[in-house]
């Protein structure tokens, strides 16, 4: 499997340029070296396959580019705080599953209700409730 180092590398030898020269331009442009970028790619993808599909943590670490669940686990927690099942677990909507739950007015849940079965509010951007348009 290639590394991101290695991938960078390659993107430089296409390009014509050092690896050097291409991560600093990269840096220039996107204000992260490109390899944070790509990290940052990947760790984005993950989160929405916890939150959106039930796959495994093996299919995930495939689709994402990671060397090993163990990895994809490892750098998870370092940057989320938390396991990628906590993640799973805890960006499920407890009244409707299937729907991802979206950060409302800084809280991590939109779901209160005083029967504890949730009331549902609408994406504050989108006016929609996340994951159904």
């Amino acid at each position: 499997m290639k590394t991101s180092e290695d991938r960078v590398i390659a993107a430089a030898d296409t390009l014509g340029v050092s690896p050097s020269l291409l991560s600093r331009r990269f840096r220039d442009v996107r204000g992260v070296t490109s390899i944070q970028y790509l990290r940052g790619v990947r760790l984005q993808k993950a989160r929405e396959l916890l939150s959106g599909t039930d796959f495994t943590l093996q299919n995930i670490v495939e689709q994402c580019g990671y060397r090993s669940a163990f990895y994809l686990s490892r750098v998870f927690k370092a940057s989320t705080g938390q396991s990628p099942s906590e993640y799973r677990a805890g960006s499920r909507c407890p009244v409707a599953p299937n729907l991802e739950l979206v950060p409302w007015m800084g809280e991590r849940c939109s779901v209160t209700s005083s029967c504890g079965m949730g009331e549902l509010q609408p994406h504050p951007e989108r006016g929609a409730i996340a994951g159904m348009g």
